[in-house]
This record gives structure tokens, C-alpha cells and sequence, in this order.
């Protein structure tokens, strides 16, 4: 059992890391050919290049792709990764959780 939690931490670790690079590819290719939206969705009390997360995915789960085929791509390179660690997470609160729940619901009868 100790293996499977060991190889979960590690695997959100690495989908961490890997959604870093992949956000960071999305950002600057935005900062490069995309100014005016990299601006729009990092500002920050009126100051760009901030990391405004409510933006930045509202700008991710959009069908706004600006009409270039590679920030859809990167746009779901992103998305996937992000989905990725969400099952992941959920999968290891489940694992954590439901030992609990049975001892606790053993205790109560």
C-alpha cells in the first residue's frame, strides 16, 4: 500500500511540474503573439504580467482560441494536464479518506 501512495505523490508532483511548463509554453507564446490577451488575462491591479488565475482559466476552459491553431493546441495541453491532476488528486483524497470513513462508521456500530 505504501507503494501505491509513494508512486501518487510522485505522479502529482510530476503533473505539477509538467502543468508549470506547459502554462509557462501557453503564457509566452500569448506574450509573443498575443499581447493584447496575455495582457488581459495576467493584470493584476492594473499592473500585467501578474498571475491572475481567475482569468487565466476562464481564458482556458473558453472557445476563444484567437484563431491560431497553436494556442488551441497548448490551450489543450494545458487542459489536459490540469484534468490529469484533478483525477489524481481526487483519487488520493478518496484513498486517504475512506480508511477513515470505515473506521469511523466500524466505531459507531
Amino acid at each position: 500500500m505504501s507503494y501505491i501512495i509513494t508512486a501518487l505523490f510522485i505522479l502529482t508532483f510530476l503533473l505539477i511540474i509538467k502543468l508549470s511548463i506547459e502554462s509557462h509554453k501557453l503564457f509566452k507564446y500569448l506574450y509573443k503573439n498575443h499581447y493584447e490577451t496575455w495582457k488581459k488575462i495576467t493584470t493584476i491591479f492594473g499592473i500585467p504580467g501578474g498571475h491572475n488565475s481567475f482569468k487565466s482559466l476562464r481564458f482556458l476552459h473558453s472557445n476563444d482560441d484567437l484563431n491560431d491553431p497553436e494556442v488551441y493546441r497548448l490551450k489543450r495541453r494545458v487542459r489536459k494536464t490540469l484534468k490529469l491532476l484533478v483525477y489524481v488528486l481526487l483519487f488520493i483524497t478518496i484513498l486517504f479518506v475512506l480508511p477513515i470513513l470505515l473506521w469511523v462508521i466500524s466505531m459507531a456500530c
